[in-house]
């Protein structure tokens, strides 16, 4: 048996007053004074960005973060450790979904041994083990969690019961169950009950919506399959709503109703000069492609070349643009933090207007020196408990006060 180290801190227990935010976070046009650092840490991840949650994972009063074979929890006000779990393999994927933390290790089958944990405590709740690719991509939702590659996709419950299979599934003792086996997964997204995969089919797109709740987990049930024409270079899926899905398609943006139905055409705005920088280099070889994305209150985001991308949650259609954005937002009570080159503004809520930028310390500026190139640091993501601002960029994740 594998070795395994679960050590929770003595006495670390949940503070509730971590999550508690000041008055002024609930006053849009209210603008912070300030932003007081608190610790700082860096992930110790030998595998690829994007088989961990684009943005730190913040889950109850803790901050999750990656090692090379395990994870440790952190306290998201003082940043000491209330516990960890270590395995003496490599750490694949990490998420979290349904209010515990998902870890995939690297097995005899691939990528294929998940373990679901306890925020509070890292104590088990179930254990995984099945054939998978060696370098997945997470794909998660409120509601379920999963990995994908560009072979095939599989979707759990908290419990890791797999509630969904799709693609070329390795050992399939019925393989005529599946739409699209031949054809490669570009990128996919999920919500609540939704499953939305982007298909490369011998160099034409299809977009495959389905239930991510089928009767049988082995038996994709297909909404719609929508012909998209000839695949394009960067192709790939955009935003996700509970029947919706975006598309970036050359220079558009397409949205579709889960029936098929076409439901916006917006053009993808230019480049920035200040989100650009800030990607890795494009593979168009290297499949799949996960997406930055991040949930507002209100809005679905994107960040892309272009700055972050706002979508009205009904349609997909486009609501905002903030071109000057380095990366993903997080809300803090009614208004929306957005990391900049120079720091993170602070934008109204309601008005979806900038009133103000708050500085950084220039190793997490996407406009700094310190460090790696901003491309190989990649876009900066944030994430909020309480009054405590999560600032991730690259391998390095700090905590700022946020003073109002």
């Amino acid at each position: 048996m594998r070795g395994v180290d679960r050590t929770q801190v003595p006495g670390a227990t949940a503070a509730a007053a971590a999550r508690v935010q000041a008055p002024a976070a609930n006053d849009p046009a209210s603008m912070p004074v300030s932003l007081a650092p608190q610790w700082s840490t860096k992930a110790d991840l030998a595998t690829k960005s994007d088989a961990v949650a684009q943005a730190p994972i913040a889950i109850e009063d803790l901050i999750v973060i990656p090692e090379s074979q395990g994870l440790r929890a952190l306290d998201v006000q003082t940043g000491e450790e209330r516990w960890h779990y270590r395995r003496d393999i490599d750490l694949c994927a990490l998420s979290s979904s349904d209010g515990l933390i998902f870890a995939t290790f690297k097995g005899p089958a691939g990528c294929g041994e998940t373990v679901s944990l306890q925020p509070a405590t890292g104590e088990y709740v179930a254990t995984r083990r099945s054939v998978a690719p060696d370098q997945p991509a997470t794909i998660r939702s409120n509601t379920y969690a999963g990995i994908y590659s560009e072979r095939f996709l599989e979707l759990w419950r908290n419990d890791l019961v797999r509630v969904v299979e799709y693609g070329d599934i390795p050992a399939a003792a019925e393989p005529k169950l599946q739409p699209h086996p031949e054809c490669s997964i570009i990128s996919a997204l999920t919500r609540v009950e939704f499953l939305a995969v982007l298909n490369d089919c011998s160099g034409q797109a299809r977009l495959v919506l389905q239930d991510s709740k089928p009767e049988e987990s082995r038996k994709p049930e297909v909404a719609a399959d929508i012909e998209l024409g000839r695949t394009v270079p960067g192709m790939r899926l955009a935003a996700v709503g509970q029947d919706t899905a975006a598309v970036v398609r050359g220079t558009e943006i397409l949205s579709y109703r889960s029936d098929g139905t076409l439901l916006s055409s917006t053009p993808l705005p230019a480049n920035s000069p200040e989100a650009k920088p800030v990607l890795p280099a494009q593979d168009d070889t290297q499949l799949p492609r996960t997406p930055y994305t991040a949930d507002l209150p209100h809005h679905m985001t994107w960040f892309s070349a272009a700055g972050l991308i706002g979508f009205n949650p009904n349609e997909l259609d486009q609501a905002f643009v903030f071109p000057e954005a380095t990366g993903t937002p997080a809300p803090w009570g009614k208004h929306i933090l957005m990391p900049v080159s120079n720091g993170i503004a602070v934008i109204d809520g309601d008005a979806l207007r900038v009133i103000g930028t708050l500085p950084l310390p220039a190793e997490l500026q996407a406009g700094g020196t310190d460090g790696p190139s901003a491309s190989e640091q990649g876009p900066t993501a944030l994430a909020v408990i309480g009054d405590t601002l999560v600032v991730q960029r690259g391998k390095n994740v700090s905590a700022l006060r946020i003073i109002a």
